[in-house]
């Protein structure tokens, strides 16, 4: 079982997911390893999709064959501290519009990855925007 990816995110600003997703074998996706990948934003209070809050993005837009380690929006593991599987850096990258994130909520992005092989799987994002008066 995945638990849901937290962060810290500003309200009314475009949010971007990054994570190392690993498919069902245990190893890094690729592009090649994915038929699709799609995502679903909802508001967690009312429980409803945000409006406008789906998409299907081609997967060579947001997966990358190679960990992603010198982009410096990436502070989750690094060469001299890896992650609990030994590698470091990113591999999924999704920026979502600030239009969707109007109201003072907590949202989740439901982000299915569909693999050549195997049943979908879905990775949860989660967050609380912090307030902005301005």
């Amino acid at each position: 079982m995945r638990s849901p990816i937290t962060g810290v995110v500003t309200a009314h600003s475009g949010v971007t997911l990054t994570a190392r997703i690993l498919g069902v074998t245990g190893l890094p996706i690729t592009r090649a390893s994915l038929t699709s990948v799609s995502w679903t934003v909802t508001d967690t209070v009312t429980g409803l999709a945000v409006v406008g809050g789906t998409g299907a993005p081609t997967v060579a837009s947001c997966v990358t064959d190679a960990l992603q380690q010198s982009d410096p929006r990436w502070t989750k593991d690094s060469a001299q501290a890896p992650g609990d599987d030994g590698r470091w850096g990113y591999n999924f990258l999704l920026t979502l519009p600030a239009s969707l994130f109007v109201v003072q909520t907590r949202y989740q992005a439901d982000v299915v990855f569909t693999p050549v092989t195997g049943e979908p799987f879905r990775v949860a994002f989660l967050w609380t925007p912090v307030r902005v008066f301005g």
